[in-house]
């Protein structure tokens, strides 16, 4: 499966108009209706899910085997012992919730503000958006990593500029993989591999950019994913440094400021990989999934065997660990098939052949999502998976103490495993297609894939909503 990449000189700008000639990603196909819809917004925090998608790119750091989850084990970021020293690592007080919520089910039928489709005639054409960010004002920034491209939408969802570009000067950007707007409201674009964080103005003009914490020891240093934390970001990193035997990474949730000084530590795996057993282990090799809170804190998911989330201070001491009871989701053979880890290592410029290991469960919690009363939503596997069609999914919604308040069943279009989804403040962006047309753009999709549907954007407004309690 190929990706059509569009013409470096054919970038279009505000006021052009697709032309017959124009090329879609793959398997793009136009629909009936797909219009947008009105809407306002303001700027807060926002939640991730997991790419639950274990497929992984061929590049080092993406394959590996967790060998152990260690608070001290750091050394490869420069001064992160130090900015550790300090706060006390002591046990945090555990929170056991029941496996049923005080409060019931509510569920949600939120209004959509509006959708963009490729096929739009007044917008742009969209490769493989992979996130979506807001500004103070509502405009929305869809993140294009196929394109290298960043499409401006209003707070209705009208198109109205293209900003950005590949390459590796001022302002522009490749294999970007989040973006968010910082304290400043610059557009912030991370480039994954090598790590890079890019600043933009709305109208896309370069500024200075963030600096990446540096690696110790010659390690290389990716950045997978970024959320704002006040003045300073939040980043998921990985110092990658290759042996003649394999490689060693670490993987991390870290506080920076722009500067690239570490702050704080909020998880740390560390990973080392032998070419004489090249195993990758998809619950071994599983990332640390991250939110940040409006007042600065950080909640963290790092076991894939546990139904636990630990909310960090924003110094990085523990303060507590959220847990509930949880039966793990059991696979079906179909599914632990579909699940198998997609793993391409290359050395010496011969292919290592990588022995894969699925789950027979999947990870208990998918997607964590800090909402601006303080609150988390939690997006467990069932709740993700075992849902009717027009469900976008159950959340586990916690309050601000760490209780097990209600499970909230958001009606709308959207499913987990085929879609992406962005929580930020009280939006909610679903992007269609997503999961399948970034392994189809990393070239991992398997020989019984099917063709990856076209990427639509879908906003909706939590804050409109029909709502009942069962």
């Amino acid at each position: 499966m190929r990706w059509s990449q569009r013409h470096p000189g054919s970038q279009r700008h505000p006021g052009d108009r697709r032309h017959p000639g124009d090329r879609r990603h793959p398997g793009s196909r136009r629909h009936p209706g797909g219009r947008r819809r009105a809407g306002a917004a303001a700027h807060t925090p926002r939640g991730r899910a997991a790419d639950s998608a274990p497929e992984r790119r061929a590049s080092p750091h993406r394959a590996g085997a967790v060998v152990g989850v260690a608070a001290g084990i750091f050394l490869a970021f420069t001064g992160l012992a130090a900015a550790g020293a300090a706060p006390s690592r002591d046990e945090p007080p555990h929170l056991a919730n029941p496996a049923e919520p005080i409060q019931g089910t509510v569920d949600l039928r939120p209004a959509m503000r509006w959708r963009l489709e490729d096929d739009d005639e007044d917008g742009p054409i969209l490769g493989v958006v992979v996130d979506v960010a807001f500004d103070a004002d509502g405009n929305a920034y869809l993140l294009d990593a196929q394109q290298s491209l960043v499409q401006v939408l209003a707070p209705d969802g009208t198109w109205l500029r293209t900003i950005g570009g590949e390459g590796e000067g001022p302002g522009e950007f490749r294999r970007a993989s989040a973006i968010l707007v910082d304290a400043e409201g610059a557009v912030v674009v991370v480039q994954a591999v090598p790590g890079r964080i890019v600043r933009l103005t709305p109208q896309g003009d370069p500024l200075e950019e963030w600096a990446v914490p540096r690696g110790d020891g010659g390690a290389r240093m990716f950045v997978r994913d970024a959320a704002r934390a006040g003045d300073d970001l939040v980043l998921a990193v990985t110092a990658f440094r290759r042996r003649k035997s394999g490689m060693s990474l670490v993987n991390a949730i870290v506080r920076a400021t722009r500067s690239g000084e570490v702050t704080a530590r909020y998880a740390t795996t560390s990973i080392e990989r032998s070419f004489a057993d090249a195993t990758y282990d998809e619950k071994a090799s599983a990332w640390p999934i991250f939110a940040v809170e409006p007042d600065g804190r950080v909640c963290v998911h790092t076991d894939f065997d546990a139904y636990a989330v630990t909310v960090h201070a924003p110094d990085g001491t523990p303060e507590r660990v959220i847990t509930r009871r949880y039966a793990h989701r059991v696979r079906t053979p179909e599914e632990r098939e579909r699940n198998r880890p997609r793993v391409r290592i290359r050395r010496g410029g011969r292919r290592v052949e990588v022995h894969a290991k699925a789950s027979p469960t999947d990870r208990d919690v998918l997607g964590l999502f800090a909402r601006p009363d303080g609150s988390l939503w939690v997006l467990s596997s069932r709740g993700a998976i075992d849902v009717p069609e027009g469900v976008l999914g159950v959340f586990d919604a916690f309050d601000a103490d760490g209780r097990f308040v209600r499970r909230v069943r958001v009606h709308g279009e959207g499913r987990f495993l085929r879609d992406g989804y962005v929580l930020d403040g009280d939006r909610l962006v679903v992007i269609r297609g997503m999961r399948a047309a970034r392994m189809a753009l990393r070239g991992l999709g398997g020989a019984g894939d099917v063709e990856p549907e076209p990427i639509a954007v879908i906003c909706y407004d939590l804050t409109t909503r029909t709502g009942t309690v069962h």
